[in-house]
């Protein structure tokens, strides 16, 4: 398995969830068919898949925020339970 870094996968999360929410871009296809029909501005096109693209940048910047603070570590407790036989060592501490 390849390695990488811890937070090298943003732009492809925001490329697979772009994929995820096509339905986001129907009403920029809409608009671009009625600009050859009835000649519409291609602005509401661009309006629509700028739309799109906030949506989707805001939510997958929120997922990696949210990621971020719940990825901290909880630090070594010591076993205090008087049943235990004290055998068990954790394994950074071998």
């Amino acid at each position: 398995m390849k390695y990488v870094k811890k937070d090298s996968g943003f732009l492809l999360s925001f490329f697979i969830n772009l994929l995820f929410n096509l339905e986001w871009a129907i009403p920029a296809v809409i608009c671009f068919v009625l600009h050859f029909i009835f000649g519409i501005s291609l602005w509401w096109t661009a309006g629509f898949v700028a739309l799109w693209i906030i949506v989707v940048l805001g939510r997958t910047s929120l997922l990696f925020a949210l990621n971020r603070v719940g990825n901290i570590p909880e630090k070594q407790r010591e076993n205090k339970n008087p049943y235990s036989s004290g055998a068990y060592k954790p394994a950074d501490k071998e």
